[in-house]
């Protein structure tokens, strides 16, 4: 699921599950037609839409709670910008890299973690793997799922075995904020964005 210019080993590179993910989500198709040596191209076609969706200004809420999250993601930027978001919600945050290096964190912060987010498609241990393992340390674990892309099979499985809940990537900050406040249930105040 992963298009990389890197050798083997050296990074993952763009994360296509996630693209197509998106891509679903508005109708659209993608293509590509790659030549070893030679190059790649990529092909996004959307359909036209005469309306504009916008949230009124003002208007959206953001759902405050408190607790320490585990973030296990490995795209760097998307552990900073959920890191932040959820620091400006009240939460504090652990993050780890990929799925091997979050049990380590969950393993050692275990009394102290109140809720994990964990990404699906990651090198070395994906979140299928990880759920797994968090689970038999900790039956009781609130695990949410963040994926731009996840095989419906697997978080139906996953579902059964205590998934808490389900993002799915990109998601706004007040979509984050209910979720994470309603899986720990234990939602503060809701304010308008300033």
């Amino acid at each position: 699921p992963f298009f990389t210019t890197k050798p083997q080993g050296q990074g993952t590179g763009l994360g296509l599950s996630a693209v197509y993910g998106y891509i679903q989500d508005m109708h659209g198709e993608i293509k590509v037609w790659s030549e070893l040596g030679i190059g790649t191209v990529f092909q996004i076609n959307l359909p036209i839409s005469s309306s504009v969706s916008k949230v009124a200004e003002g208007s959206e809420k953001f759902v405050h709670g408190d607790g320490k999250v585990l973030v296990i993601d490995d795209e760097d930027m998307v552990r900073k910008v959920l890191c932040r978001m959820l620091e400006e919600l009240g939460y504090s945050v652990l993050t780890a890299e990929n799925g091997s290096i979050g049990l380590d964190v969950f393993t050692a912060n275990q009394d102290s973690i109140d809720l994990v987010i964990l990404d699906m498609i990651m090198p070395v241990m994906g979140g299928k793997e990880a759920f797994s393992k968090i689970r038999q340390l900790a039956p009781d674990a609130k695990i949410i799922i963040s994926s731009g892309f996840s095989k419906e099979d697997d978080l139906e499985a996953m579902r059964k075995n205590g998934l808490a809940g389900n993002l799915r990537k990109p998601y706004r900050m007040s979509e984050l904020g209910r979720v994470v406040a309603d899986v720990l249930g234990r939602a503060a105040s809701g304010t308008s964005i300033s």
